[in-house]
């Protein structure tokens, strides 16, 4: 039994995504052979190449159709596509000048728009795709169309998986988009392949689809076997079921096709309210494709949010869990002396800032990096930050919400304006980068609180290296909202190397240049 683990695009091609090499490590833990591939990363590396741009630009010119504005101009950087792409991704592997990556990334962005020409219906950037009609509404007909994931899959992905052999491949899908590319995938298997091959499912995404809307159906159809959940509650069964030896029926969280008469099962829901202890294997993970200029490896150190009180979130649904900073710091000093990596992200939603600080006692002077969501709780003094700093702490990323102390409370944050700003300025003193989230719209702001945040943002910009906004639709889909703000790529780098910028604020209230780690973003609100 041969499994292939995927990461299906469009993600930030800037890391691997967690959830694949953790699900490689468990299945080799138990004997289990398996191959993992970040289709993501792929798949980006191989839209931006001359050959491919070309390709797509000449196609479109071939079609006897009137060409809009926009597809004139990207006909006539065809030369310049194909004379500078391979050159731009070399170079953001080893530039550190903030302002000339950000103008990297802006032309791959631009390179990208290339296959809108044949598929009109998308939007390609950096970590996205965009549908300019939602495929959910009728995704029968648009996964099983020659659509633009169709093309891709066909013809890079669909040899590779010959070579490879497996008896089940499986997914972790974290996001919509996602979702669409990997039914497709499945879609273009079944057709191109004869051998007989399972499909598996599960992620963020699969859960929060059926805790969200109570069915599968949309996956079901063509999926045989989606786990919900953490995969870690029932690796062992679902082994065990696929080595004949139970049911599958017996296999809590797991939704299967029925082998008899077509049903679904209908599953014993469990929810694992602690924090694996599998460590990532990131065995067969190619690094050097990524587009940062060092390898990052993601890591986690806890689960859901300690604090959990928050209106708006989803986070604070989950029990808060997390793995002592005596195991934590092996793990870690044991992925950096076996993978030769210097940086880690640590990926936990909201782990307790004692716990952070606790690590960092522990990893000082050992000459390893890290960037960490941080709760600014009002403790975290000169003394606090700077231990953080000392034991690694580069960069943090703060969800500040909003600069109006009634807002907060209306949220539930649990947070003060003025303890906040304290603490932020501590953390800059001691050398660590911030990056802020804000949500406007959680209720209706008044003239007098933009002039406030006006006002915030006018006194304290040189706080933060980097902000992103998100809009808050209601309380069903706040994380949806947040997910959605166009944080497009991670490179933390320069920040790492305590590269400091500024964040600009011009008369419009809304418009911000955002320095998004090594990126730079603008955003319209």
């Amino acid at each position: 039994m041969k499994f292939f683990v995927i990461n299906p695009p469009p993600w930030f091609p800037n890391m691997p995504y967690l959830s694949v090499p953790l699900l490689t490590g468990m299945l080799k833990k138990r004997n289990i052979s398996v191959v993992q591939r970040d289709i993501n990363v792929f798949f980006f590396r191989n839209l931006l190449t001359s050959k491919e741009l070309v390709f797509q630009i000449r196609e479109r010119k071939r079609i006897k159709k009137k060409a809009t504005k926009k597809e004139e101009l990207l006909f006539e950087l065809e030369n310049y596509f194909a004379d500078n792409v391979e050159k731009h991704l070399k170079t953001i592997k080893c530039e550190t000048n903030l302002n000339l990556l950000n103008d990297l990334f802006s032309e791959l962005d631009l390179m990208l728009k290339v296959f809108s020409l044949n598929y009109p219906d998308i939007e390609l950037s950096l970590g996205k795709i965009y549908f300019k009609k939602d495929p959910s509404s009728d995704y029968v007909n648009y996964i099983t169309s020659n659509n633009f994931f169709n093309y891709y899959i066909s013809k890079y992905e669909i040899d590779i998986l010959k070579k490879k052999e497996p008896d089940i491949i499986a997914f972790s899908i974290t996001t919509f988009e996602q979702l669409i590319f990997s039914l497709t995938y499945i879609i273009v298997v079944r057709k191109k392949i004869k051998r007989e091959i399972k499909f598996l499912f599960g992620g963020n995404y699969i859960t929060k689809c059926y805790h969200n809307e109570g069915k599968l159906d949309m996956c079901l159809d063509l999926v045989d076997f989606i786990i919900i959940e953490d995969f870690e509650s029932s690796i062992d069964f679902f082994i065990s079921a696929l080595q004949g030896e139970i049911d599958f029926s017996l296999v809590p969280n797991l939704f299967c096709k029925n082998d008899i008469n077509g049903n679904k099962n209908l599953p014993q829901i469990i929810k694992n309210t602690s924090i694996s202890k599998a460590l990532p294997d990131f065995e067969g993970i190619e690094f050097d494709k990524y587009f940062l200029n060092k390898t990052i490896l993601p890591y986690e150190l806890s689960r859901g949010c300690y604090w959990g009180q928050c209106k708006f979130c989803e986070v604070c649904v989950k029990k808060y869990a997390e793995k002592t900073p005596a195991n934590i710091v092996l793990d870690i000093k044991f992925l950096s002396k076996k993978y030769n990596v210097q940086y880690f992200s640590f990926v936990s939603s909201s782990p307790s800032p004692l716990l952070l600080r606790k690590v960092a006692v522990l990893l000082k002077n050992e000459n390893i990096k890290w960037i960490s969501f941080l709760r600014p709780e009002s403790y975290i003094d000169k003394e606090f930050a700077n231990d953080l700093f000392n034991g690694g702490c580069r960069f943090v990323l703060v969800g500040i919400e909003s600069p109006i102390q009634r807002i907060l409370d209306e949220m539930n944050k649990g947070l003060n304006v003025c303890e906040t700003l304290k603490v932020l300025n501590n953390l800059k003193a001691s050398g660590i980068h911030i990056h802020a989230y804000f949500m406007l719209n959680f209720t209706k702001e008044t003239n007098k609180d933009k002039e406030k945040i006006r006002s915030y943002f006018s006194d304290n910009q040189k706080l933060f290296d980097s902000v992103s906004f998100t809009s808050f639709v209601n309380k069903d889909h706040a994380y949806k909202a947040n997910i959605s703000s166009n944080t497009k790529l991670s490179s933390f780098e320069n920040i790492l190397n305590s590269i400091h910028t500024t964040v600009k604020t011009d008369e419009n209230y809304f418009n911000l240049n955002l320095l998004i780690l090594n990126k730079l973003q603008y955003e319209q609100f």
